[in-house]
């Protein structure tokens, strides 16, 4: 596959997603905030008013795609996207659907069929994948397949194992729509914006530069996006917990969870980064092929600025869950005005890498706002704790690349050094390694019958 043919796909692929935002409705988080709390006290019509004005509105759009579509898209970037735009509602509603029934399990806490069904769509990918590239047929017409296949299959099995019957009623009333939707629009508001800071990047790389730029760039993303997909797995759960302490009132409990979250997340994905940063090469190599090398600095770069994204989640998972739904909307409104700014004066300069450097300051000046709006809420976040770690590596890679050569030996001794600065200076790393040898320690005795 071409890096033109690459582009296509994750532009249609980031399109798609697109479409599958402005279906949200900002439905996804008040249904999992909905279904968080013991079975017999859910709202079964707000359960069901939710189901019904997704389904409506992931009809409406796609129609409305399907039949327009292909007018207005390809002045998006160029006529090389034509082909497959009948593709984007199929991938979007698939997509929409699925999204849903995971929110729905995800606020009735079951995570291990949550879990299941991820595994699931991944080896499904993955297998996909393997097929057409063994049959020598990667195009972009069948890398849109992958998606629609690993799509279709776990919404299948998302169906036989959701517990639909359980929860709907043919009663909805116009106080649970007004309810729904009074939690939900600043959510969804939210939810576009987040679209915009998160994917308005490829949008203008495709539009400033090529989409051969837009190739890079995604390949540049790909590492990031796949420990996004554990980070959603993460947000799985401390989503609806850190929601049962603030409805419990145990602001203390829900603050301290907040910030050992906060802590040990930056640390871990702090290492990643450098290791990445360390081994971009090859990293890059395993990745792809040698004609994406020129892209391995930039896979770092959004690395590092993964880290920092996803602190700003987790802070403003937080603020949602404390009932502030209005706040998002705030805070995404200034972080994307500086991502399209950052955007329209880096990318023309640095071309594609210019893109990242606006991620990274837009994410910075996220968690800014996120932290201020979660003081006031009384939720005060630990900002030394959490920064420690991208402090550190900021300072290791500086020293690296100023001072010592590159050989193999070195880049491993200079992650030892992080890891001993971590074990050192962030207390929640050596309790959190104590009580996971303790626990392992324990259930291996157990195991052994002494």
């Amino acid at each position: 596959m071409s890096h033109a043919d690459f582009g296509t796909h994750a532009y249609i692929v980031v399109i798609s997603h697109g479409f599958q935002i402005l279906s949200g409705l900002g439905l996804n988080l008040t249904l999992v905030k909905n279904l968080s709390g013991s079975f017999e006290t859910i709202n079964r019509k707000v359960v069901s008013g939710i189901f019904l004005a997704r389904i409506s509105q992931i009809g409406l759009i796609s129609v409305v795609v399907y039949a327009v579509g292909h007018q207005f898209l390809p002045r998006l970037t160029d006529e090389g996207i034509t082909p497959f735009i009948i593709y984007i509602p199929i991938i979007f509603s698939l997509g929409s659907v699925r999204e849903l029934l995971l929110n729905m399990l995800q606020g009735l806490q079951q995570f291990n069929k949550y879990a299941y069904i991820n595994i699931f769509s991944a080896l499904t990918r993955l297998g996909s994948i393997l097929f057409f590239f063994y049959i020598d047929q990667l195009t972009v017409a069948n890398m849109i397949w992958v998606e629609i296949i690993t799509y279709g299959l776990s919404l299948l099995v998302l169906i036989v194992n959701a517990p639909l019957a359980r929860l709907f009623t043919f009663n909805v009333d116009k106080e649970a729509f007004k309810a729904i939707f009074s939690f939900g629009l600043p959510l969804y508001a939210n939810d576009i914006l987040t679209y915009i800071y998160n994917r308005v990047n490829v949008l203008l790389v495709g539009g400033l530069l090529t989409l051969e730029s837009v190739a890079y760039y995604d390949m540049s993303g790909k590492i990031p996006d796949g420990f996004g997909r554990l980070f959603t797995s993460l947000i799985v759960v401390f989503f609806p917990s850190i929601s049962e302490l603030i409805n419990e009132n145990r602001h203390g409990e829900a603050q301290k969870f907040m910030n050992r979250g906060l802590v040990l997340g930056s640390t871990c994905l702090s290492f990643v980064a450098l290791g990445i940063f360390l081994f971009r090469d090859e990293v890059m190599l395993l990745l792809a092929n040698e004609t994406y090398l020129e892209a391995s600095f930039a896979l770092a770069l959004m690395m590092i600025n993964f880290n920092l994204n996803s602190i700003a989640r987790m802070m403003g998972y937080t603020i949602v869950a404390a009932g502030h739904t209005t706040v998002p909307v705030k805070i995404n409104l200034v972080s994307s005005a500086v991502n399209i700014i950052g955007c329209l004066i880096l990318i023309p300069r640095y071309g594609y890498v210019g893109a990242i450097y606006s991620l990274i300051g837009m994410n910075v000046v996220s968690q800014i706002l996120n932290y201020f709006f979660l003081a006031r809420a009384g939720l005060k976040p630990q900002v030394l704790g959490f920064t420690k770690s991208t402090l550190f590596i900021v300072t290791l890679i500086v020293a690296y690349m100023t001072w010592l050569p590159d050989t193999y030996l070195l880049r491993g001794l200079t992650l030892l050094v992080y890891v001993a600065l971590c074990w050192i200076f962030i207390p929640e790393v050596k309790s959190s390694v104590r009580y996971g040898l303790k626990l392992v320690g324990g259930r291996w005795f157990s195991s052994n019958g002494t």
